[in-house]
């Protein structure tokens, strides 16, 4: 203790080695449990001191220039909290083990050594003890200067303050910020939902596409999802009425598929498409919007059609031939999810490459269906296990749960998450579909693509709550009583023409204008705050009826004309 200069001290020991540095002692331990021996009671039962004590000014001083700014409130509030006074006599008069299961002392005793009174405040080491009326306070107060994380709010306040269960209020309390929340990204994902391959070949395929190249043509990628056998077809446009012709020139090949898989993009969105569907008799199926996960198999085909596009360009080659080529090999190339090549997979046959070979006894595989419905399963599970890791976890969204929707970074002020509340409304597995609070709008998206904010929406609300505990003060029954006698005078002609008067120049464009600038989060609240009871009440289980918000303006949109070929 006296040798460690680096040791940090409560000021009460701190004063005694100060007093005794220029003093050659030798220092004997005394137990003081002995009843002749009054050592121990007179270390817990200082006399006063009568004389000037310079060093007990030098540590008033420090607590003063390093607690200036909100001493004053914490000397007020440390009087009123009943704890810490409970807490005070024990420190004063030293009787902990009579009081140590009192649920006020107990937190405190096992660090009663640390623990003094100074200047009308209880410290711990160097640290002051908050009273339970400011300690939110001032975790939010730590929070706001710069929105650091949890380990960094921690070490801030520890250098000058404590209390107990600290750690673990600064962590909900941060878990409920806003602003931390909206622009924190989080990296949970889903659980893979391996699909299960089909029983046919050509039963199930996915489509999607390529491009815009520079040269301006696009490439239709079609694979079949149980034999990976891949087509690829070239065109100028993406409208529907090509996207079609390409498509029947494929189906003319090797037959129409009972399930065409693709993304949300167009042309697979138009009302054109659908009639093609309905026509051709399968099903079209969208994934999830901005999953592309969820079409596996033609986005990892589509890496491969880049890079042959790029290495043909470096070498000046043209890229339908280089894709043509590539194709020959990638469909003559075992695949590893079912190990054999994909030609072989759908016509049941070896294919025969500028590589010349073919063995002249060629030995049909029997049980060809069941080892490639086991390659793929042993295959797939591989993938799974390697792709899921401790960020991986099955969402928990109920419906009528607030959440935040994650959105597309524009430029470096944009937050990972749109600052607007949405509300679950359908759960389909991972796909969720929400609606936004402030306009009605719906969106579909995977599961991954959302926060859960219920808590963010609660805290909101009880700070409101707790702010405004004055107001209800000043609206109690006298308040009211004696509001509502002057509101007879008040509402007479002459203070109504008044009022009226008034009213134009509080609505004129100044004082709107200073009302619209105001706390743009309140504004968002407040609608929150306005639905959530209306919330409760609907159906659950029938969100698909859901109306839009009755104040949401109505307008007529018109198509633009690039999107003419499409059902918007």
């Amino acid at each position: 203790m006296f040798n460690k200069t680096t040791i940090k001290l409560p000021p009460r020991i701190e004063k005694w080695v100060m007093d005794m540095q220029d003093v050659d002692f030798e220092l004997i331990y005394e137990p003081g449990k002995d009843e002749a021996d009054p050592l121990d009671f007179l270390s817990r039962h200082p006399l006063p001191e009568k004389e000037t004590d310079e060093t007990e000014k030098i540590i008033k001083v420090i607590i003063a220039n390093e607690h200036a700014v909100v001493l004053e409130r914490l000397q007020e509030e440390t009087l009123k909290d009943q704890q810490l006074q409970k807490l005070k006599q024990r420190i004063l008069k030293g009787d902990w083990e009579q009081n140590k299961k009192d649920d006020d002392i107990s937190p405190f005793y096992y660090m009663k050594q640390e623990l003094y009174v100074a200047e009308g405040l209880i410290f711990r080491l160097n640290q002051i003890v908050i009273p339970s009326n400011l300690q939110q306070r001032v975790i939010r107060a730590a929070h706001s200067m710069g929105h650091l994380g949890m380990t960094k709010t921690k070490q801030m306040l520890h250098e000058k303050y404590w209390f107990p269960t600290m750690n673990s209020m600064v962590e909900k309390i941060i878990g409920q910020c806003y602003e931390c929340q909206v622009a924190t990204k989080q990296h949970k994902q889903q659980p893979l939902k391996m699909t299960v391959i089909p029983e046919k070949p050509w039963e199930v395929v996915s489509i999607d596409f390529g491009g815009p190249y520079p040269d301006g043509h696009y490439n239709l990628v079609a694979i079949d999802k149980r034999t990976r056998y891949p087509m690829v077809e070239s065109l100028r446009t993406i409208t529907g009425k090509q996207t079609i012709e390409k498509l029947r020139k494929i189906f003319s090949i090797h037959g129409t598929p009972s399930r065409v898989e693709s993304d949300n993009g167009p042309p697979f969105n138009s009302g054109e498409f659908s009639e093609f569907a309905m026509e051709q008799d399968f099903k079209h199926h969208r994934v999830t919007p901005g999953h592309p996960r969820a079409n596996g198999e033609a986005e990892v085909f589509m890496k491969l059609i880049n890079k042959t596009e790029q290495i043909a360009n470096l070498q000046n080659k043209d890229s339908a031939t280089a894709i043509q080529e590539m194709l020959m090999g990638y469909r003559s190339t075992p695949h590893p999810a079912t190990g054999i090549s994909p030609y072989e997979a759908l016509m049941n046959r070896p294919i025969r490459t500028k590589l010349g070979y073919i063995p002249r006894t060629i030995t049909k595989n029997e049980n060809l269906f069941e080892d490639i419905n086991e390659r793929d399963k042993q295959y797939k599970e591989k993938i799974k296990k390697y792709a899921e890791n401790r960020n991986t976890q099955e969402h928990a969204f109920q419906i009528g749960d607030y959440v935040l929707l994650e959105q597309t970074k524009r430029d470096k002020w944009t937050t990972a998450y749109e600052p607007a509340f949405y509300i679950v409304y359908r759960i389909n597995g991972s796909a969720i579909r929400a609606r936004r609070v402030t306009d009605g709008r719906e969106m579909c998206r995977d599961a991954s693509k959302f926060k859960l904010a219920d808590e963010l929406v609660q805290n909101s609300i009880d700070i409101k709550t707790e702010s405004g505990t004055q107001e209800d003060k000043e609206n109690g029954p006298p308040a009211r009583q004696a509001r509502e006698g002057a509101e007879d005078k008040s509402n007479g002609p002459p203070a109504r023409q008044a009022r009226e008067g008034a009213e134009d120049k509080s609505n004129g464009p100044p004082a709107r204008q200073a009302r619209e600038g105001a706390d743009w989060r309140e504004r968002l609240l407040w609608k929150t705050r306005q639905k959530h009871h209306n919330e409760q009440r609907n159906n659950r289980n029938q969100e698909n009826q859901l109306e839009v918000p009755a104040d949401i303006p109505k307008r007529d949109r018109r198509a633009p004309q690039h999107f003419r070929d499409y059902v918007m």
